[in-house]
Order: structure tokens, then sequence, then C-alpha cells
């Protein structure tokens, strides 16, 4: 496991698990954990450009939580919600 509070991953062969505290997601998009029920669960996807795919959902009309943004932890990514209000994180290493 690598990381701390608020953020950890825990890698292992073909996939990587991450876990974000909610205080931590609140703390960089006030008010985007209000929508998710208790339990609300942040799902990530790794993509090769997080620009392009912004643009993409945009394109769509689809809204956007936070806009494409690189954490101090070295990924850009950019958040969305899912039809059941958890959040998804697209990104990629910076």
């Amino acid at each position: 496991m690598e990381g701390s509070d608020p953020f950890a991953r825990v890698t292992v062969p073909g996939a990587v698990l991450s876990f974000f505290s909610t205080q931590g997601m609140e703390s960089m998009v006030p008010g985007s954990m209000a929508a998710a029920a208790s339990g609300g669960f942040t799902l990530e996807f790794q993509v090769a450009d997080v620009d392009a795919r912004h643009e993409r959902l945009l394109a769509r009309g689809i809204e956007i939580l936070k806009p494409p943004t690189t954490q101090p932890w070295g990924r850009r990514s950019v958040w969305l919600r899912d039809p059941d209000g958890n959040i998804v994180n697209l990104y990629q290493e910076a």
C-alpha cells in the first residue's frame, strides 16, 4: 500500500484499488459528496488523455464536477457522476 490520508492505493498484478476519504473529496470540490448516498463510491478509470475525454463529455452535455486538474500525487483527472450519484474519476498519470 502506498499513500496516506486522504489518498492511498494498493497495486496488484492487473489492478489498482484506490482509496480517497470523503473529507478529502469535499476539500477538493466542496459539495461533491452531497448527492452521494451513505456508502457512496468513487469509480476510477484510467484513460489515455483526460483533456480530450473532458472535451468529449462537454460536447455530450455531461455535467462535470471537477474540470481537468493535476493532483499533488501526480494524477490528472476529471470528475463526473454516474446515474446512481457515484463520482467517476477519469484519470491519467501526469
